[in-house]
């Protein structure tokens, strides 16, 4: 009869970090996904609280409680506002939807001519203006006295 080698962990501690030690690679690779899902998703979740805090750069936060939600619910315009913001949103995905289409469609075909290994790169050059562009061409449009809206509407 053999005996093994290697001794098996007796306790579920030491049986899971023997797993992971295994699989340290699948970790690894998965680390950056969690990185991204912390920052980028629980991190701005977590700053939420400053709604219910009167901030103060320099001392101690107070709680204000929902007095905040009260000053912009009852304020007069608050329906402008939200309106104002869902129009901008409609019209940023209206406009973005085509022209991302658009840019796919650009991109495969020079990909097959020329840009075999830079169509990442050039994507991220292009798309990321125009996604921070959007919004500020959509409010110069829609601006009140001197937008291009207006300026169809007189004619």
């Amino acid at each position: 009869m053999q005996t093994s080698l290697k001794q098996q962990p007796k306790s579920k501690g030491q049986r899971l970090l023997m797993r992971i030690w295994q699989d340290r690679v699948l970790y690894l690779l998965l680390a950056p996904a969690m990185l991204y899902f912390v920052f980028f998703r629980l991190w701005p979740i977590w700053n939420m609280r400053l709604a219910f805090f009167n901030y103060k750069a320099r001392s101690e936060w107070t709680w204000a409680g929902l007095k905040w939600f009260e000053i912009i619910f009852s304020s007069n315009g608050f329906f402008t506002i939200l309106g104002n913001t869902l129009r901008i949103s409609f019209m940023k995905y209206v406009l973005m939807f085509p022209f991302s289409v658009a840019f796919a469609i650009l991109l495969n075909e020079l990909r097959r001519l020329l840009f075999d290994r830079i169509d990442g790169a050039l994507a991220a050059l292009i798309m990321k203006p125009v996604n921070a562009c959007t919004p500020a061409l959509i409010n110069g449009y829609r601006r009140a006295h001197d937008g291009m809206v207006q300026f169809l509407r007189k004619k």
